[in-house]
């Protein structure tokens, strides 16, 4: 049996950060909505409307050959994001109704060890020591950069089973994605993955009402998080997780939390203290530190 470390494609090392750092910016978009009027159902079906507009005109004009892609895998994809997918974005984005960010931030960053631990359980794939000690180091960061608001206020009890299911769930989707997704063109996987959600969406709305954006700001934010937070995200999700492993991609989507802390001070002003940017450094050290499991 070969010991030799998996080849990476150089393109996914990139486009996985990229991704990251765009969505670290939707929080931020999110929180202004919400203090709108708009409810997570709203914000979570604008959001996958504009990423739809963009990646299913895409996959028509480049031709990909939606009808093979079906066939080979798209159609479990469609139904991973259908319900995993649309349950996991659904519970984030309620999640952050309800709790600091800081706090479901935290939490989310369980799931590259999370989906560390499911890679062992369904598929046999064992993570490097490597691995575990940058999902380790990147929780820990997570909780130093919100060390300063990781209060839970009068939060109930319905507000932490929102936090706590992200994690969970996004780590199986990352492995059954990333299992599922590879046999197919990474842009007619992003297609169905966006028709998936887009659907969920829309049954959420059904049930709960749609808050239509009513002012020209509105608007551009709306479509800010679908083109960062869906089109751009899910475009690299389906290139790289197939190529990354749901790990690897993990670490490299941690990103996303340096994102968010910078944005506070840069945009907002916000003054770090020392153990926040201590949690900084843990967060790109993790990063660094990754290798993925031999073959």
């Amino acid at each position: 049996m070969s010991t030799a470390p998996p080849r990476i494609d150089p393109a996914a090392l990139l486009l996985a950060p990229a991704s990251a750092v765009a969505i670290g910016c939707v929080p931020f978009i999110t929180v202004a909505l919400y203090h709108n009027g708009f409810d997570a159902a709203s914000a979570t079906f604008w959001r996958a409307a504009f990423a739809f507009m963009i990646v299913g005109p895409a996959a028509l004009m480049f031709r990909t050959p939606l009808v093979a892609a079906w066939r080979n895998g798209g159609n479990r994809t469609f139904a991973l994001a259908l319900t995993i997918g649309v349950f996991q974005t659904y519970c984030y984005f309620r999640a952050i109704e309800a709790l600091p960010t800081s706090v479901v931030v935290l939490f989310f960053f369980v799931y590259p060890l999370i989906a560390m631990a499911l890679q062992r359980v369904l598929f046999g794939v064992t993570g490097s020591a490597l691995g575990v000690v940058a999902c380790l180091m990147i929780l820990i960061g997570a909780a130093l950069t919100g060390s300063n608001t990781l209060g839970i206020g009068e939060a109930r009890a319905i507000d932490f089973f929102f936090a706590v299911m992200p994690p969970l769930t996004y780590g199986l989707y990352a492995v059954l994605l990333a299992r599922f997704g590879g046999a197919i063109p990474a842009l007619a996987n992003a297609a169905f993955l966006q028709l998936g959600s887009l659907l969920g969406f829309t049954v959420l709305v059904v049930v709960f009402g749609l808050r239509i954006p009513d002012s020209t700001a509105n608007w551009a934010r709306v479509a800010a998080a679908g083109i960062l937070g869906s089109a751009f995200h899910i475009l690299a999700l389906a290139y790289c997780l197939p190529r990354l492993g749901a790990t690897g991609y993990g670490v490299l989507s941690s990103l996303e939390l340096v994102t968010v802390v910078l944005l506070g001070v840069f945009v907002l002003g916000e003054q770090l203290s020392p153990w926040q940017w201590l949690g900084i450094v843990c967060v790109l050290t993790g990063i660094l530190v990754y290798r993925p499991a031999k073959r």
